[in-house]
């Protein structure tokens, strides 16, 4: 769950989250809650053996400020596919 989804604040960001742990969990066989945590990070990578790109797009997806995730679906795969620049 996303930590603005537990505080009752879900935003468009907030199904992003749940894509990304989704994922993560997917690829790594892990439950994110397992995985090692900084701050709400979850630090996946060292579980995961990816292309950079789109293991920087999976970080962006789960970053605990939603402020800082991708705003909505569109574009989460606008940068999936390349066509525009990830924050990380």
């Amino acid at each position: 769950m996303s930590p603005e989804q537990f505080r009752g604040k879900a935003t468009l960001a907030t199904d992003i989250y749940g894509l990304g742990t989704t994922l993560l969990f997917l690829l790594t066989k892990k439950c994110p809650a397992e995985l090692p945590q900084h701050h709400l990070n979850i630090n996946f990578r060292p579980y995961l053996k990816a292309n950079n790109y789109f293991v920087d797009w999976l970080e962006q997806c789960i970053l605990p400020n939603c402020n800082q995730r991708f705003f909505n679906a569109s574009i989460a795969l606008a940068a999936l596919q390349g066509k525009m620049l990830l924050r990380i």
